[in-house]
């Protein structure tokens, strides 16, 4: 098993409950893994037998640009996508982390929500 990985790919997005995130928006990394078989593009250095990283990163920004409540909406639907248009996909796992989150009184980071599939 090979894998391909996209680290911190990072969006400004407008994800969250409070009102103000959905106007405001926020900072937001998405970090994914991707379990495949790459035996075939390794031998044959042939794109179309691997997973091109920039159409992973387009697939991201389409879901990442549609507003969610939730971060766990966003991992979800960031999956399947990705799912849906690698059939080669294994396994693997996505992230979203919400930079600086606007929590009263709380000085942190980030927070993010994972998904393993």
């Amino acid at each position: 098993m090979n894998r391909i990985y996209v680290r911190n790919l990072e969006i400004y997005a407008f994800h969250g409950v409070m009102p103000q995130e959905n106007v405001v928006g926020n900072k937001f990394l998405v970090n994914i893994q991707l379990d495949c078989d790459l035996a075939e593009a390794m031998e044959n250095d042939d794109i179309e037998t691997s997973i091109s990283y920039a159409e992973v990163i387009e697939i991201v920004k389409r879901e990442m640009a549609i507003t969610s409540k939730t971060l766990e909406n966003v991992v979800y639907r960031i999956k399947n996508a990705l799912i849906g248009s690698f059939p080669g996909i294994l396994s693997g796992n996505v992230s979203v982390s919400k930079v600086t989150p606007p929590i009263p009184g709380a000085k942190l980071d980030e927070v993010a929500v994972a998904i393993e599939f």
